[in-house]
């Protein structure tokens, strides 16, 4: 979406208003999560954080093909996983054979060698931050470790104002991933990652998955071509500042 421009001064704290209203103009239509991450890191080389997802969900997103890890694996010209998950990295080493993925605690003070061996064109935060405590130290440590090591971060997040969250409000039910702590806006995760330290390059409003039912699609389509806040999640695209 286009950034809009009166909301800097909010964003950097110089401003305030209780009622600040940021304007949402998409940038083009509205894509698919992981297909737009992959064609901005494509051939490129990634180091991919919090990259193993839920044990239970893994086995199946593997046969269905929309692992992420392996997606970017295999789209990236290096991909290298780093995960605080030992039972997880254990458990796709010996079922799966993946070999790219490291145990690893990024705002550890003792920096992981893997990371700082080279200078990685992307770090990929794939659904991550609703999951963290602290989602503001959480970058400004890691960028305090292994800012020089990096170029541009690629961040993405599920969309509080999403179509279904809108639905369920009528059915007073709120449906939600149990180990997520945070919903995020564009305006919430654009202030996170400016208190963090990075600059703001992009935001793009996305959605989690295509549907298999072709009219279905485009009805969904037409929706958020008008109204984009409807979409699932939220993809930001930042440097260190």
């Amino acid at each position: 979406m286009k950034l809009d421009s009166k909301a800097f001064s909010y964003i950097d704290g110089k401003s305030f208003s209780d009622v600040f209203a940021l304007s949402i103009e998409q940038l083009g239509r509205i894509r698919e999560r992981m297909e737009f991450v992959e064609d901005i890191v494509k051939g490129k080389s990634v180091l991919h954080i919090g990259c193993l997802d839920h044990v239970p969900l893994i086995e199946s997103r593997i046969q269905s093909g929309i692992w992420f890890h392996q997606r970017l694996t295999n789209i990236a010209s290096e991909c290298l996983g780093i995960d605080i998950n030992q039972e997880g990295i254990d458990f796709v080493r010996e079922k799966f054979h993946v070999s790219n993925i490291y145990f690893g605690d990024i705002i550890s003070p003792d920096k992981n060698q893997r990371i700082i061996s080279k200078y990685w064109d992307y770090v990929v935060l794939g659904e991550v931050l609703e999951h963290i405590d602290n989602p503001v130290y959480f970058l400004n440590q890691f960028i305090y470790n292994y800012g020089d090591n990096i170029g541009k971060i690629v961040i993405t997040v599920p969309n509080a104002l999403r179509f279904s969250n809108i639905r369920r409000v009528f059915k007073n039910v709120e449906v939600i991933n149990s180990d997520h702590r945070y919903w995020f806006t564009p305006y919430t995760i654009w202030k996170v990652v400016n208190q963090a330290g990075l600059f703001v390059d992009t935001i793009q409003l996305c959605t989690s998955a295509h549907s298999n039912k072709f009219f279905k699609e485009q009805i969904k389509n037409i929706i958020l071509a008008r109204y984009p806040l409807l979409a699932d999640g939220i993809v930001i695209i930042c440097h260190p500042k």
